[in-house]
């Protein structure tokens, strides 16, 4: 018996338009009927999540910043898996060695940044073009000046601040305008022990603690559950059981156009079996 599914948002359970559809809604909650624990794992910071929650009026689990954090369905922070002050700041010095990206520290007191408003600003230009390559140059600037993590981040002259204060450090976040840079990249960082090096996009990279992963961390609190039972990766044994859910939803797709759920390299769900 299915205990808990989880689901990344971005590619997964938002639609092209970057919404939850309606359909997508009723299937959570009936799931959630059912007695199956529904969990969000994204990259995203529970803050960000949180917005898009209320906004449809859901409640959920949440894994958030790529397996760093997990909230349970009342908000409280239950789990929190940081870097040490002396691995962020190593982190920290190899991408700003890099002059071209733009980089943005995800804590457990929101997003951080050294760098300038008018940087942050092109890096989350680059974002958009990620998240949204069919608008134009215009609609892609007023896009980005809406963004909330441009009004919403802590710009420090010196991280020093940072470094010296109880704020605990999560994850890196950076994006590019090429692959080849990107790549470039986290060939470099092949060379820092106790990172887990990730990505939503083809020119984005993410970096976390090596135990900060969204599969760890699941089958952490999926043991919490009283249910006897052991929690496994999403194999493509048990596509039968769950994609016909989600192949009911064509607004729940990844970004291959195939179903939410995909096979262990994807990630994108989780289940506990009995």
């Amino acid at each position: 018996m299915i205990k808990l599914i989880a689901a990344d948002i971005d590619g997964t359970l938002l639609n092209s338009h970057r919404e939850l559809s309606g359909e997508t809604c009723r299937m959570i909650r009936e799931v959630q009927q059912q007695g199956i624990r529904f969990a969000i794992a994204s990259g995203r910071m529970y803050r960000d999540i949180c917005i898009l929650l209320e906004r449809y009026g859901l409640q959920c689990e949440c894994v958030t910043m790529n397996g760093a954090e997990y909230f349970d369905v009342e908000g409280n922070c239950l789990e929190g898996i940081y870097f040490s002050r002396e691995k962020a700041q190593e982190i920290d010095e190899l991408l700003h060695g890099e002059k071209m990206f733009a980089v943005e520290i995800y804590t457990d007191h929101g997003c951080y940044t050294a760098d300038s408003r008018f940087k942050t600003f092109h890096g989350l230009m680059k974002r958009a073009r990620t998240f949204r390559p069919g608008l134009g140059m215009l609609k892609n600037i007023v896009y980005t000046l809406k963004n909330d993590h441009l009004h919403k981040m802590h710009y420090l002259s010196n991280l020093q601040e940072l470094w010296e204060s109880d704020i605990q450090v999560a994850k890196f976040i950076t994006f590019g305008d090429k692959v080849s840079e990107i790549q470039a990249l986290r060939q470099k960082l092949e060379y820092v022990t106790g990172v887990a090096v990730s990505a939503s996009f083809r020119t984005n990279i993410e970096i976390n603690a090596a135990a900060a992963t969204k599969g760890a961390i699941l089958q952490k609190i999926a043991g919490s559950s009283r249910a006897s039972g052991r929690m496994r990766s999403w194999s493509s044994a048990m596509a039968a059981t769950i994609c016909p859910m989600f192949r009911d939803l064509p607004d729940a797709c990844g970004r291959n156009g195939q179903c939410g759920a995909r096979d262990p390299r994807g990630r994108r769900l989780h289940h506990r079996q009995q």
